[in-house]
């Protein structure tokens, strides 16, 4: 009687994910598509950018209807008195005014906060007098814009689905 070879000893070397079905870049990071420094034609920084690409796949997915960027409401740009809203932003059911705001926004002495102010009330009167029920200038914070993940987090913060 005549007894079997021994086992060899082959190293363990465990299967592939593609061999065994799985999708080889599941953790992968999907790479941010390069910015245009242009949103509707107008010019725009990086995180108000991102804001409206956010915006842009709201659209798509319909929780967004439309937007408006560097929005004059009540008075033609560049004319004397005018003042500018970052985004006005429509939702089914309500309107959304958002400013974004950083450290190169930020003002130090009373004047200038009194002058924030002072136009942020001149915004929300002429945004009424439009018709649009906003009761608020929401800040999204220019810092946290500087990814994709991060303007659509400021945007969920506002009750922003994207």
């Amino acid at each position: 009687m005549a007894y079997p070879s021994p086992p060899t000893r082959k190293p363990f070397k465990p299967p592939s994910r593609i061999s065994r079905g799985g999708y080889s870049g599941a953790f992968e990071k999907k790479k941010e598509a390069p910015l245009t420094g242009i949103v509707k034609e107008l010019k725009a920084a990086e995180g108000e950018e991102r804001v409206a690409r956010g915006l842009w796949t709201g659209m798509n997915k319909g929780t967004v209807r439309d937007f408006f960027f560097r929005y004059s409401p009540g008075q033609p740009r560049n004319s004397i008195g005018w003042k500018e809203l970052d985004f006005l932003i429509f939702l089914p059911g309500r309107v959304v005014a958002a400013s974004v705001k950083g450290k190169d926004f930020v003002h130090r002495n009373a004047a200038e906060i009194n002058e924030d102010k002072k136009t942020e009330i001149t915004l929300l009167t002429r945004l009424r007098n439009e018709g649009y029920d906003v009761n608020e200038i929401n800040e999204l914070d220019a810092s946290k814009l500087t990814t994709q993940d991060g303007a659509n987090q400021e945007l969920y913060k506002l009750g922003i689905r994207v």
